[in-house]
């Protein structure tokens, strides 16, 4: 079902929004936006609420598969595409963690990195 995959990704996004939040009052937005997918997939599921939080959230972190993924990326002069990582500003390959709901070639194409370099 389409629309229970988007609620889960959602409730995902919350998660990593609450864990990242700078902020209480961004906390409690992104709590609100959790309580409001649960209620929803209350309703689709017929789980109480409650249940499905126990079931759900994550306690350690935010959801994440912990997955990093990385792309080799080529041009025509044979030429590798290299970032350097926000975290540490040292040189990688395009990529980061494996957010729900998108595919491997999606995670490197939305690498947070500063600036690609061809080497």
């Amino acid at each position: 079902m389409d629309i229970l995959n988007k609620i889960k990704q959602i409730q995902s996004l919350t998660e990593i929004g609450v864990h990242y939040a700078k902020n209480d009052f961004d906390r409690i937005r992104y709590n609100e936006i959790s309580d409001l997918c649960f209620s929803v997939l209350s309703q689709i599921t017929d789980i109480p609420e409650s249940e499905l939080k126990v079931k759900i959230i994550e306690t350690d972190g935010y959801k994440t598969p912990k997955v990093d993924v990385r792309a080799v990326i080529f041009n025509d002069r044979n030429e590798i595409l290299m970032v350097r990582e926000k975290i540490d500003d040292c040189w990688s390959l395009p990529g980061g963690w494996a957010d729900i709901g998108y595919t491997p070639s999606e995670v490197a194409v939305k690498s947070p990195a500063r600036k690609p370099v061809l080497r």
